[in-house]
């Protein structure tokens, strides 16, 4: 069900819904859905959530997607050309959440496991040739966002871990140069391992 013509990122994102194993998303340059299990059947949920096809058709793509743990439907993307988009309602209504953010690749966007309205989105500045760890937290559902990459080095951050159970005050960041952890909600990295 997913058009082969669709701008796709090179590892586009998948993703099992964690209140039904029998639904499934995937991104291209749109949202799309199967709530056909092991043999699925895509239908698109989206518009193109993308800036379009502004400079090249390989930087317009969704690169995230995350499911709230907490609530079912709600769900986040982030695309290449630096837009994060939230659905309350499993794709019904989209509302643009990253005017406030830098217009970066998001490499990642975590929905909270414990606040339906607290967000996280990573950026990767590496295409303009820039090298700030770029990591943020919205409690409001993305009307506004506050800077946690607290002390992480020039490195830009690939992935991002919210353990649960710990106030989303435990975060571990996946950077080029190694796994970050912090203990108080980004003020204060630590690099893991050697």
């Amino acid at each position: 069900g997913i058009d082969s013509d669709d701008r796709r990122n090179w590892d586009m994102p998948y993703l099992i819904s964690r209140h039904n194993p029998d639904i499934l998303y995937a991104g291209t340059y749109r949202l799309y859905k199967s709530t056909n299990g092991v043999y699925p059947l895509f239908e698109p949920i989206s518009d193109d959530l993308t800036d379009g096809l502004v400079i090249h058709p390989r930087y317009h793509n969704i690169t995230a997607i995350s499911e709230s743990p907490i609530q079912q439907g709600l769900l986040f993307v982030g695309t290449a050309d630096g837009n994060i988009w939230q659905t309350p309602d499993d794709g019904a209504t989209w509302v643009k959440i990253s005017d406030d953010l830098p217009d970066r690749f998001v490499s990642d966007v975590v929905a909270s496991p414990s606040d339906p309205k607290r967000v996280f989105a990573a950026h990767s500045g590496y295409k303009d040739n820039e090298f700030i760890p770029r990591l943020f937290r919205s409690d409001d559902s993305g009307t506004t966002w506050t800077d946690v990459s607290g002390d992480l080095p020039d490195l830009a951050i690939n992935e991002l871990f919210v353990m649960p159970g710990h106030a989303d005050s435990v975060l571990f960041a996946a950077t080029d140069g190694g796994v970050y952890a912090t203990l108080d909600g980004g003020s204060k990295w630590h690099r893991l391992g050697s």
